[in-house]
């Protein structure tokens, strides 16, 4: 499998890119690391909540995985 992939929507994208930038003044920052981290993420956000408990995402995950594992290495 080469290429990005699309997990969401470009509705849902924008949503949760949306949900990142208020996030963003709670994140840690490493000095060794280029991005954000916040963990628990899921429990301040119903968004990002519902999603990785959407059974129909989960499934779709959970396919590109698979798909992944079983590709052979380049």
């Amino acid at each position: 499998m080469a290429g990005p992939l699309q997990l969401l929507t470009r509705e849902g994208a924008h949503a949760l890119r949306g949900i990142c930038r208020q996030l963003k003044s709670c994140a840690v920052q490493n000095g060794y690391v280029v991005s954000h981290s916040l963990r628990n993420v899921e429990t301040i956000s119903p968004f990002v909540h519902a999603m990785v408990r959407d059974p129909a995402f989960l499934a779709h995950v959970s396919q590109l995985a698979s798909r992944r594992r079983a590709a052979p290495p380049p």
